[in-house]
């Protein structure tokens, strides 16, 4: 690769050199003209090798240049049209003007030019007026992590979609602890006779294993009016969606059997903190 910060060969300080020679020549000439005859012809090869050399530095560099240039563009513009990122330039109003081709995976249509924003997501405009530099977007089953350059109007969208499945599996699996707690279950069957007393624990008992087997629970009973549950973040957002419906099946034996029991719930989530509401 030619040096292309090297200085060119004919500076100024050998052009001041060779005017020196020439007038010294003259000198020479007039003295011994032979001698200066031979002089001149050395100094007339020095003068074109160096011009020549200077020509040949100028015609590799500009060579090298122009390849250069060639394969930056080319890099760029195979970056655009290949690289795994979505890149969507869009116009005052809002629609799309141009798209590499790696936003076709995201949609089903052929082609997005022309369309508006909208239709990739309905918040999108709403999220580039309010100047977000980075936004969230859910297409069809993708998770695109998207960054706005408003001034330019342009998008670059990222699949995340691997990573935040593999980001909710972990959460999702996470260990919660749970503690179930008969409050007054020693005041309820202190004055029951055994009959009626181990009829009121098979039908506790009984209640607790079936909701813990609909919700795939590890429960074990640690003494008479304690139980402990083992599960995952996963169940326990199950469990928060159905309003802990453990509780419907406890008001109903209350209703049937005239029982005032009550249940109270000590949950553990997360390394740090602890959700311990009481259910009754």
């Amino acid at each position: 690769m030619p040096n292309i910060f090297k200085k060119p060969t004919m500076s100024g300080h050998l052009w001041v050199i060779y005017t020196i020679s020439l007038i010294l020549l003259g000198f020479i000439w007039y003295y011994q003209w032979m001698l200066g005859l031979m002089m001149m012809l050395l100094l007339a090869g020095s003068i074109f090798y160096s011009v020549r050399t200077e020509q040949n530095m100028i015609n590799e560099t500009e060579e090298y240049i122009s390849t250069l240039s060639y394969r930056v563009k080319k890099v760029g513009e195979e970056a655009l049209l290949e690289m795994p990122i979505g890149i969507v330039l869009y116009s005052e109003d809002y629609k799309v003007e141009w798209a590499n081709p790696y936003m076709n995976k995201f949609t089903k249509e052929d082609t997005i030019v022309g369309e508006s924003l909208n239709d990739l997501s309905d918040d999108l405009v709403s999220y580039i007026k309010e100047d977000h530099g980075e936004v969230w977007l859910e297409i069809d089953e993708y998770k695109l992590q998207t960054l706005v350059k408003r001034d330019e109007r342009l998008l670059y969208f990222f699949d995340r979609t691997n990573q935040t499945k593999i980001h909710n599996l972990y959460k999702n699996e996470q260990t919660v602890l749970s503690i179930i707690f008969l409050d007054n279950y020693e005041e309820i069957t202190q004055g029951m006779d055994d009959t009626a007393k181990s009829q009121i624990n098979s039908q506790v008992t009984s209640i607790l294993n079936k909701w813990a087997g609909d919700y795939g629970i590890y429960l074990k009973r640690t003494s008479q009016e304690r139980f402990m549950a083992v599960m995952n973040q996963e169940i326990l957002q199950a469990l928060e969606r159905n309003k802990f419906d453990i509780l419907d099946d406890v008001r109903e034996l209350i209703t049937d059997q005239n029982v005032p029991l009550t249940l109270s719930y000590g949950i553990g989530v997360g390394p740090v903190s602890l959700l311990s509401p009481v259910l009754t």
